[in-house]
């Protein structure tokens, strides 16, 4: 499986630890530091690179975003990016997963009358 933007590792570094392969995109600097300090970090196959366009090499069963991960990338383009790259680390008939939350609709600002 694929976690883009790996960050510390909270999801890759368990998900190891029952035995999965984990591989893991990420640009952060700081993040492979605090990632390495914690159990278990060796399991991980890591690699620096950004989110919407960053490659690994092998396809995978399973590539994921979590943690509201994809709205670090601010614009359509940007996120249709990471999504293209994602696909292209799929196997056939492999899943991709973003996990994102949706603002309660209360939040929202109503548009004016008449738009």
């Amino acid at each position: 499986m694929l976690e883009i933007s790996v960050g510390t590792g909270r999801l890759a570094l368990p998900l190891a630890a029952r035995g999965l392969d984990v591989t893991g995109i990420e640009i952060s600097p700081a993040m492979p530091a605090q990632r390495r300090a914690k159990p278990g970090a060796e399991a991980l196959t890591l690699s620096h690179g950004d989110m919407a366009t960053g490659r690994v090499p092998g396809r995978f069963s399973l590539v994921y975003l979590a943690f509201n991960t994809i709205m670090n990338l601010t614009s359509q383009t940007a996120q249709t990016a990471c999504f293209v790259s994602s696909a292209a680390h799929l196997r056939p008939g492999g899943r991709f997963l973003s996990e994102v939350i949706v603002p309660p609709l209360a939040r929202a600002r109503r548009p004016p009358p008449g738009l």
